[in-house]
């Protein structure tokens, strides 16, 4: 009856163990060992390979078990997608909690953001996002704030951000790209006086209506 009692404790403690690990949340450097792997994956000479055969030639050569390897790759199949969607949530809500303030205004883009998606299916990761402008004169203003947001929220995930701003007739009236290393060089607090003379330049592949 004891070993029986000791034996019923032991499996209920594994249980909670596998289940601990089940619903651990995935992190973003477990995120960079699948960036890894599928970066690999992708390379040419496995182009019409099965899976199983690249995945174990790929542990040969980052010198791990295969079975380790695979785990990664399959979790981050799985987990990579909720990861970036809980992201594009956490910057959702920084975006509408920050404000620029110019020496005549203060810019808010609460409940203008009309998409965000950040796509992590390939190695090289982009933060998709879409709001309703506001005056054309503070476009590079709530684009700078928007670039701010990712690098708080996003960092070690996404790698490009595509911008994108649209009229209240949904016309775009602005778009442009700018790297997370980029974005990251933006201060809040030196938006409003920065924006267009520096921050702009951060910016890549800039389209203005109208110019």
């Amino acid at each position: 009856m004891v070993r029986e009692t000791i034996g019923f404790v032991v499996w209920i403690a594994l249980a909670q163990v596998g289940a601990a690990t089940d619903s651990q949340e995935y992190t973003i450097k477990e995120f960079g060992e699948y960036r890894a792997i599928l970066k690999m994956v992708g390379e040419k000479k496995y182009e019409g390979k099965p899976d199983d055969a690249v995945l174990a030639d790929i542990a040969k050569r980052r010198k791990e078990p295969e079975e380790k390897l695979r785990a990664t790759f399959e979790r981050g199949k799985s987990e990579a997608p909720k990861l970036a969607s809980k992201t594009a949530a956490h910057v959702r809500e920084l975006v509408a909690s920050l404000k620029v303030e110019t020496p005549t205004h203060v810019i808010l883009l609460v409940n203008r953001v009309e998409q965000i998606e950040i796509v992590a299916t390939n190695p090289h990761v982009v933060g998709y996002i879409r709001w309703k402008a506001g005056d054309s004169a503070d476009l590079e203003e709530e684009a700078s704030l928007i670039a701010h947001a990712f690098a708080k929220k996003a960092d070690g995930l996404v790698d490009t951000i595509s911008l994108g701003a649209i009229d209240s007739a949904n016309q775009t009236v602005f778009q442009a790209k700018v790297s997370l290393p980029s974005a990251k060089r933006i201060q809040v607090d030196r938006i409003g006086a920065w924006a267009d003379s520096r921050y702009v330049r951060l910016f890549e592949d800039v389209k203005l209506a109208g110019k």
